[in-house]
């Protein structure tokens, strides 16, 4: 998730803004569509932690992979008429989306390991570098294909991040979980150098 969130935050800041908002309006209303997607991802992310209480975060998942998957659709699709109606919703949703995706990897981690030292900070901190990692990939991929070529880059890679994080959620509940596996396999090892 976080390496996609990356990439998709890549996709917003350098093709959405360019192709959907620049180009139909202007570059005075960029920052405004910046603003909604801002208020959009604070609004979900204070939600988000409170309906994981009532619900479980696999539905908080499948909702945002759900609504993501259709602005991804919807974007291909769309003709860009010039709307503020549909630039600024549609800001507004990826904003919500982002939220969503940027909070449960944090949700997860802080329920799943129950040690405070050093192997949290590790996890963080990997999750952190794939973040980054998703972010230049991102941004350097909007530079070089079309649009709909990134929309559809997109869309393999959510369906990829949904796939490993529905994965990891179920291996849970049985302790073979994938952060487990991580911290067995590389951290132990990094700690004997």
């Amino acid at each position: 998730i976080p390496f996609y969130t990356g990439v998709d935050q890549g996709f917003y800041f350098g093709k959405f803004t360019l192709y959907f908002t620049a180009e139909c309006f202007g570059t005075g209303i960029v920052g405004l569509t910046v603003i909604a997607w801002g208020v959009g991802s604070m609004i979900t992310s204070l939600l988000s932690e409170k309906i994981s209480v009532y619900t479980s975060r696999t539905f908080l998942a499948l909702t945002g992979g759900l609504l993501q998957a259709g602005m991804i659709l919807f974007m291909l699709f769309w003709e860009r008429v010039p709307s503020y109606i549909m630039v600024f919703l549609t800001s507004f949703g990826w904003g919500i989306v982002d939220g969503m995706w940027l909070l449960l990897p944090f949700i997860y981690i802080g329920l799943k390991i129950e040690n405070e030292g050093k192997q949290k900070e590790a996890i963080f901190s990997l999750m952190w570098g794939a973040y980054a990692a998703g972010g230049t990939v991102g941004f350097l991929i909007t530079n070089y294909v079309s649009v709909s070529t990134n929309l559809l880059i997109l869309l393999v890679l959510l369906l990829a991040s949904y796939a490993t994080y529905i994965g990891t959620e179920g291996f849970s509940g049985e302790g073979r979980n994938l952060i487990a596996w991580c911290e067995n396999k590389f951290i132990k090892r990094i700690k004997q150098f």
